[in-house]
């Protein structure tokens, strides 16, 4: 933020789009359970997670019995990365972004033997 001349990043719309899940909308949600502090979560890539939250959902997605779409979760790819870390003359960090490696780096699946039996939440 500095190099960018921003004193306040965490009140600059610049920053925020990116960095905080549902921003600018967040303020119209109605019992919006997140805050500016939490920064990037799950739904900043794969979308409003109502639909599949529980992890008995999950784990029926990765085990084929459940399509992701049809519960609402977006399964990203390098347009969906783009969306924040594509070049942009106004934020110089993201010009050389490498989506393969990048999704190495945050590869988050679902641990061998999880269980999901009675796990709603």
């Amino acid at each position: 933020a500095k190099k960018m001349g921003i004193d306040n990043p965490q009140a600059e719309p610049k920053c925020l789009k990116c960095h905080v899940t549902a921003f600018p909308v967040m303020a119209d949600l109605a019992n919006q359970k997140i805050t500016l502090e939490e920064g990037v979560s799950c739904e900043s890539c794969h979308g409003p997670g109502s639909g599949y939250y529980k992890k008995k959902v999950m784990t029926d997605i990765h085990a084929g019995t459940v399509e992701a779409a049809s519960v609402g979760l977006i399964e990203p790819t390098e347009e969906t990365c783009l969306g924040c870390h594509g070049p942009d003359p106004n934020n110089p960090f993201h010009k050389d972004f490498d989506f393969k490696t990048a999704v190495e780096k945050i590869a988050h699946p679902i641990p061998e033997g999880a269980s999901s039996a009675g796990d709603d939440e």
